[in-house]
């Protein structure tokens, strides 16, 4: 999705997205989770929508490395946080606790493509290295699957030294245990909706198949990647 195109441009990843976050209301306030949980998915919603309409084209290179550099800071704020069992990744904002990488990496990873070489190649450099120490298997799945459609079929040392810090990050947290436990609302919620039922399992499904595939047929026109 380009950053820039305007509320018609982005509509069509915008209401997938919408679908997705309004199923996980449902689930959420139908099983009692914590109302800051729907306030902050709200908010995030919200912002998603004012992000997709911003201008990113007419940062130009200096803007482009000042904002990876205050994503990459907000990323490595959860490193300063007193963490649970050696992970580090949320970012403390009040009584509200943010996962960093769910709330950056998206962001981080647009303007890593919109950057050039070598303002990339630190960022995402840099972004692994948070990344391995926070560390998240999830997020560092999404960081690795970013990284490859940002540098596509590497082809230069800049895009192979990107390349193998995902595929380290990947090692690191996939070899680290993970002694926290699943979360029903977070890391649990598919296997939550299947005991709970099958119309809230097909409906959770349905909404993240719409989620990732949706803005996947406006990739050719919106993306900023492609």
């Amino acid at each position: 999705m380009r950053a820039g195109v305007g509320p018609s441009g982005a509509l069509l990843p915008l209401i997938s997205l919408s679908i997705a976050v309004c199923a996980g209301f449902g689930w959420m306030y139908a099983y009692g989770a914590p109302v800051t949980y729907l306030v902050v998915n709200a908010a995030a919603l919200v912002f998603a929508a004012t992000l997709a309409c911003l201008p990113l084209r007419v940062l130009g290179p200096t803007g482009l490395m000042a904002t990876g550099i205050v994503l990459l800071a907000i990323l490595a704020g959860s490193l300063a946080s007193g963490g649970a069992d050696g992970v580090h990744r949320w970012i403390a904002i009040g009584p509200l606790r943010l996962h960093a990488g769910m709330l950056v990496l998206p962001a981080l990873l647009i303007v890593a493509a919109r950057s050039r070489e070598l303002p990339r190649t630190l960022l995402l450099i840099a972004s692994a290295v948070v990344l391995a120490a926070q560390p998240d298997r999830g997020t560092a799945v999404a960081f690795a699957l970013g990284c490859a459609a940002v540098i596509g079929k590497p082809r230069k040392l800049a895009g192979y030294a990107i390349s193998a810090s995902a595929a380290a990050v990947l090692i690191v947290t996939w070899i680290r245990p993970d002694h926290l436990q699943p979360v029903i609302f977070v890391e649990n919620v598919l296997a939550a909706a299947r005991q709970a039922g099958g119309i809230w399992l097909a409906a959770l499904t349905l909404a993240l198949v719409v989620a990732v595939v949706g803005p996947l047929f406006s990739r050719a026109r919106y993306s900023p990647i492609l």
